[in-house]
């Protein structure tokens, strides 16, 4: 008997694996996360399209800390985007969800990150200078 394996590539792989940061800004944050495009213009979560934010408990208020975003104008809802913040953001307060900081002992390659690729431009979307992947999640 013959067996033959099939591959279906209709479905989206939901993982961070080998996704590009698509935007660096140096005062601002890393984004990432962008699962469908790569690009900061789509996303998908394991919960869907996207989902409703849990709370708004957590301040904006000091770099390194993990948040989660999503493009377009839909209220207190995610997707699988996230940016790492490089400075305090209050005025994302209530705006997005932060769920979590930087391990100390990664803060320093995340400033570095930002230093050799970041862009400086916050008010204008560029891509980084340099392509960074995440290859490990």
């Amino acid at each position: 008997m013959l067996s033959i394996a099939v591959q279906d590539t209709s479905v989206t792989q939901l993982t961070y694996l080998n996704k590009k940061l698509f935007r660096i800004v140096k005062s601002l944050g890393l984004y990432g996360g962008d699962v469908i495009k790569n690009d900061g213009t789509s996303g998908e979560s394991i919960y869907g399209m996207c989902y409703r934010d849990e709370n708004f408990d957590i301040s904006h208020d000091a770099p390194y800390l993990l948040s989660m975003i999503k493009p377009g104008s839909t209220p207190h809802t995610t997707n699988s985007q996230f940016m790492i913040t490089l400075s305090p953001l209050i005025w994302q307060d209530n705006r997005f969800q932060v769920i979590g900081r930087v391990a100390p002992e990664s803060q320093a390659l995340i400033s570095r990150i930002a230093e050799l690729t970041g862009t400086v431009l916050w008010d204008r979307i560029e891509a980084p200078l340099q392509d960074v992947r995440i290859n490990a999640c």
